[in-house]
């Protein structure tokens, strides 16, 4: 009878053992499926009242970001004559001012995309990707449906006062940041709104002497633009007896147009949606290159082609063959960036166009998210609240001084008027190295880095006289709306792919068979191409765009 009853008890504490054992085990699966922490990405600990609470580890404001080291594995591109990210002084200084270790993975340039795809293929992918050509599709496929980038709304919220910030006072950029699901989920590389010269990119230059040798003044409308140029190519502006000038040239043909169409009325809601811009007299979005006003500028452009006003081989052209033809002194007038890259320094930037119906606007302006999608944290991350706070110093001013500037006294100097001016280590760099390649030696910001691009800490062309005084020339005519790159459902962009190819595909072959004489824009030829565009399946790619920006208009 005792031995039963012994054998019972022992059968009964080991079932009470169990069970306890197993509901801790449910407990504690439970939690962690609940919760951002763990595995899954995010460190935050469930409150109570199921709200997070600040990791134990992490200082919410202030250096260092965290209490203890901390490490994370970052991959990120590396281009050609960049130091190793670890040995650049500016690394290593952030991470003394952090606490935050990075393990780096960098990838050469050319093999960036290949590498980003296998990475996220495999699901062998690090905590945060910095520079790796995540794409919108990207965005949607692993943030919104798959959730291996994280969203990030709720962590900038709490976690993020300089870039929180930035939205607050630019909605639109939030806006046009804001996938179909709702979810934010890269940091950009910003440009300052109102550092113009950057944002307007290249330019319309003309060449100053030659003006002033024949006597005209600068041109104000296009057709004092072909009367200008049409007196380069007969007025021997160069004064060497040949007619060798070649009136207009460009990087390349696109170049030119995106600088012109402003004054037709083309293109007026920037560079972000190609070909799609807003019709101002229904308030319908517009396939441009299917408007007459479109007509009249193809036809603008194939004139100044017949006459040999526009460079014969501007179709092949580039900026390499540019630099080389302004320098041997045969251009009068180029698209292109700014003329302090050239020998011949009298260019000077031509002002905003008005063209023949009165149209007279700024096109050609970049958004705000330059690079939209320039760092995201995936869900390996385990300090992701951490990883928020070290990505979000760089919008701040110092770290936007120290990622653009280095480290004072050792890369710049403040002189006397408050300018900020790097030191003959990056301006005369004892190993030959020029001014790019210098900064690759101290910081990784050369090739784009998260952050915020200003005139005050910018020392490229963009910030130097000649673009500057042509950004103040532009001013006035800046379009009042800049639309950002949409983001597109999987579904949408599956058939927009397809339709781009086909469509834009199209124009390009059709706009140089008209300006080469190939193909007449007569109204017989005009009316076939619209057609032709209609059949290719026009509707369905407008509204694709429409759904994208009506998704864009009310995102909040």
């Amino acid at each position: 009878m005792k031995r039963g009853f012994r054998f019972l008890s022992l059968v009964l504490a080991i079932l009470m053992i169990a069970s306890v054992m197993l509901a801790c085990s449910n407990s504690d699966t439970t939690e962690d499926s609940a919760s951002p922490s763990g595995e899954q990405g995010g460190s935050d600990e469930q409150a109570s009242n199921g709200e997070t609470t600040v990791p134990d580890s992490l200082n919410e404001t202030g250096l260092p970001i965290v209490k203890e080291p901390i490490t994370i594995k970052v991959m990120s591109n590396q281009s050609p004559g960049q130091a190793n990210n670890a040995d650049m002084p500016v690394i290593k200084k952030y991470e003394e001012m952090t606490g935050i270790h990075v393990e780096w993975e960098l990838v050469p340039w050319d093999n960036t995309t290949e590498r980003k795809n296998l990475a996220l293929a495999s699901q062998d992918y690090p905590d945060v990707f910095i520079r790796m050509f995540i794409d919108a599709t990207d965005i949607v496929t692993y943030g919104s449906q798959q959730g291996v980038f994280i969203k990030l709304n709720d962590y900038i919220d709490k976690y993020a006062p300089n870039i929180k910030a930035f939205y607050e006072k630019n909605p639109d950029v939030a806006r046009g940041l804001t996938a179909p699901d709702g979810g934010i989920y890269s940091f950009p590389r910003l440009i300052d709104p109102d550092f113009l010269s950057m944002r307007l990119g290249d330019r319309l230059w003309i060449r100053k002497g030659w003006m002033d040798k024949i006597g005209i003044k600068e041109p104000a409308t296009t057709e004092e633009l072909y009367n200008a140029l049409k007196a380069f190519k007969e007025q021997d502006p160069n004064g060497n007896g040949q007619a060798d000038e070649i009136p207009l040239t460009g990087q390349n043909l696109g170049s030119i147009i995106k600088n012109i169409k402003g004054a037709w009325g083309l293109g007026n809601r920037g560079n972000a949606a190609n070909f799609v811009d807003m019709d101002e007299s229904t308030n319908q979005l517009r396939f441009w290159p299917a408007d007459e006003k479109y007509r009249d500028m193809v036809e603008y452009m194939r004139k100044l082609y017949s006459e040999k006003l526009l460079d014969q081989e501007i179709f092949t052209s580039g900026w390499d063959k540019v630099i080389a033809k302004a320098n041997n002194g045969t251009i009068g007038a180029y698209a292109g960036w700014s003329p302090t890259l050239l020998t011949v320094t009298d260019y000077t930037g031509i002002g905003v166009l008005e063209g023949p119906q009165g149209d007279k606007i700024v096109p050609s302006l970049s958004p705000v998210a330059e690079t939209p999608f320039m760092a995201v944290i995936t869900d390996k991350n385990k300090y992701p609240e951490a990883t928020v706070r070290w990505l979000d110093y760089m919008y701040s001013e110092e770290g936007i001084k120290l990622f653009n500037m280095g480290i004072e006294g050792e890369t710049y100097t403040v002189d006397a008027n408050g300018e900020y001016v790097f030191t003959d280590v990056i301006t005369n760099n004892p190993n030959g190295l020029n001014q790019d390649q210098a900064r690759s030696q101290y910081m990784p910001s050369v090739s784009g880095w998260p952050g915020i691009t200003m005139q005050k800490y910018f020392k490229g062309s963009e910030s130097t006289e000649p673009p500057m005084e042509a950004a103040e020339k532009s001013k006035p005519y800046i379009i009042k709306e800049v639309w950002p790159q949409f983001i597109f459902t999987t579904e949408e962009n599956d058939r927009l792919v397809a339709l781009k190819a086909d469509i834009e595909g199209y124009v390009n072959e059709i706009q140089e068979q008209v300006i080469n004489g190939k193909y007449s824009f007569d109204d017989e030829g005009w009316n076939n191409y619209v057609n032709q565009l209609k059949q290719m399946g026009l509707d369905e790619y407008l509204s694709i765009y429409k759904a994208a920006y009506d998704r864009y208009s009310q995102a909040q």
